[in-house]
């Protein structure tokens, strides 16, 4: 061995303080460096790569963008918005590592839809389950709903994704106690009007 070491090795020594930049990203996760940190240029991350944001309690899947200008940011500090703040909830005095994101090992079964194949049960959970784990981005998201759109669901598909979205999803129960000892009723059918 050579002993040396490559940017990938040297970011990983790196940690990041957070800053909380009060950026509403409805839902998204985003982080914002300097294209001149040193966690940025070891990596090689570019605008919109997804990165996985190490928290000493928590771990986010994030957008990543790029500051090119200005000072808003120190080059040892990583920005978050409104929605990668609250999930990773750094302590006080918490540096946060940042790597490139693992690849989503739903996004084939998405690929292989859009190309026209049929998905399984099994494969919708995998979906459903980054999606609602937040490891898919926007753009993922669209892509998936896009390759389901239009009638492209079979009917076993469209049963294998509702389960999917049953297990991933809560589920309202009332205890008996609630019911006053009763039976849920079913209300019934709606009749049209004459």
């Amino acid at each position: 061995m050579s002993g040396a070491s490559t940017p990938a090795d040297a970011a990983a020594g790196l940690s990041l303080r957070p800053r909380r930049l009060g950026i509403d990203t409805h839902h998204e996760p985003v982080v914002v460096l300097r294209a001149d940190s040193p966690v940025c240029r070891a990596e090689g991350f570019e605008a919109h790569a997804r990165i996985e944001v190490l928290g000493a309690q928590r771990s986010i899947i994030a957008t990543l963008n790029i500051l090119t200008t200005g000072d808003l940011l120190a080059p040892d500090e990583a920005g978050l918005s409104e929605s990668a703040w609250q999930r990773l909830a750094p302590a006080a005095g918490e540096r946060l590592r940042l790597r490139n994101a693992p690849p989503s090992d739903s996004m084939g079964h998405v690929r292989a839809k859009i190309f026209g194949a049929a998905l399984n049960e099994n494969q919708f959970d995998a979906i459903i389950s980054e999606i609602v784990a937040g490891r898919l981005s926007n753009v993922e998201i669209a892509a998936f709903l896009v390759a389901c759109a239009n009638g492209r669901l079979h009917a076993a598909e469209v049963i294998g994704l509702t389960r999917a979205m049953v297990h991933a999803g809560s589920r309202l129960d009332w205890p008996a106690s609630a019911r006053g000892g009763q039976a849920l009723h079913r209300w019934p059918a709606r009749q049209p009007h004459p």
